[in-house]
């Protein structure tokens, strides 16, 4: 999987999202589903 915790591709993806730091215990049930989406999705672009 490319999105290790400490890779490039992850930390794009949660500045994309517009955290700095991925901290899902501070995510709301819409948050994290929209994480889980936009991981998904960009899953196709690697």
């Amino acid at each position: 999987m490319g999105y290790a915790g400490g890779s490039a591709e992850f930390t794009k993806l949660l500045k994309e999202m517009g955290q700095t730091e991925f901290l899902p215990e501070t995510m709301s049930p819409r948050q994290a589903f929209q994480f889980l989406q936009h991981l998904a999705g960009n899953q196709d672009n690697l």
